[in-house]
């Protein structure tokens, strides 16, 4: 009775693996899940899966972060965007929290327009000058003096990065303002 070669079986298979023809065949296999074009069951998500879930911690964080109903309300229109084959074989999905500026309430000087969402998650780093103006209607409105930073990004990051990453294969998360 002939012995079957089992190191000389595996050898061919691991210079198989190797070869450009099967890389490339595995590449576009990875690619077709992480677009979601074949996602099969187990636990494998798309990278979109991974924005989506992302976004729904952002929205949570911002909800929980003590800001002021009116505010977070204001600055809950998150967004995924696009996704990207980067050249270093990663994957890009775009998060992004819509803008929401708002003009200053001075009409003694002119100040540029606030992102509220850079404003709120950042903060102000001194005491304001307090203002008091009268609307049309003769409504009195007043100013803020502080603006505590509640750093809402950077703690969805922390909550993604600690219960989800491994799930989802993130393997980081950029905060990028602009």
């Amino acid at each position: 009775m002939a012995g079957i070669n089992m190191a000389s079986i595996i050898a061919k298979a691991q210079r198989y693996m190797e070869s450009p023809k099967m890389k490339s065949k595995v590449q576009n296999v990875v690619d077709e899940i992480a677009f979601g074009v074949k996602v099969k069951g187990g636990g494998i998500h798309s990278v979109e899966d991974a924005g989506f879930k992302f976004a729904d911690v952002l929205l949570r964080t911002i909800q929980t972060s003590g800001l002021d109903a009116s505010v977070a309300d204001a600055i809950s229109h998150v967004d995924v965007g696009g996704m990207t084959k980067l050249k270093d074989g990663t994957y890009l999905i775009r998060v992004y929290i819509s803008p929401q500026e708002r003009e200053s309430m001075s009409t003694l000087k002119s100040y540029p327009s606030v992102d509220l969402v850079e404003l709120y998650n950042d903060g102000v780093d001194h005491v304001m000058r307090q203002i008091f103006e009268h609307e049309d209607n003769g409504a009195l409105k007043v100013s803020r003096t502080v603006i505590p930073g509640t750093h809402f990004m950077e703690q969805a990051v922390v909550d993604f990065m600690g219960n989800y990453s491994s799930e989802y294969n993130v393997i980081s998360i950029d905060i990028n303002r602009g």
